[in-house]
This record gives structure tokens, sequence and C-alpha cells, in this order.
């Protein structure tokens, strides 16, 4: 755990970087949830199943980027940045 992120239980992965300009609106985060203070990359694990879909929106942001969905515990970290 990571302040209030549960790091080691990602499931929702981005296909773009979070320092994005509009990230936040396609991935309807709010606003207060959108001060990006640590970016993690990694890996999925061989046996993972993988959904992808449109980001849903949480108002006012509309969401509709694309995002992978896995199991918790099936993403492996591989590097971590703070911008």
């Amino acid at each position: 755990v990571l302040g209030r992120s549960e790091t080691g239980a990602s499931q929702f992965l981005a296909t773009e970087n979070p320092l994005n300009l509009g990230y936040a609106g396609r991935y309807g985060i709010p606003a207060e949830n959108a001060n990006f203070n640590f970016i993690l990359t990694g890996r999925i694990q061989s046996s993972s199943s993988i959904i992808t879909r449109s980001a849903p929106g949480i108002p006012p942001n509309p969401g509709g980027g694309i995002e992978a969905v896995i199991n918790a515990g099936d993403f492996i970290p591989t590097s971590f940045y703070m911008p």
C-alpha cells in the first residue's frame, strides 16, 4: 500500500501515460484523485485474463479511454516513477 493506493492489487490499467493532457477526463478520474504523484509500470502475469473496455466516467469527467481490467495480484510492477 502506498498512501491510499493498493499498488499490489492493481486491477485497472491505462494504455497511456497519466501525465498526458486530458488523462483524468478520459479515464473518469475525479479531480480529488487526479494529483498523480507516482506512476507504476509493469507487466501482467502470462496466465492472467484481460478484459479491455472503455473507462467509465465519473462526472464531470466523461471517461472513454481504453483500459485493461485484470484480477488483483496479476500485475507485476517493474518500475516506479515520481514526477
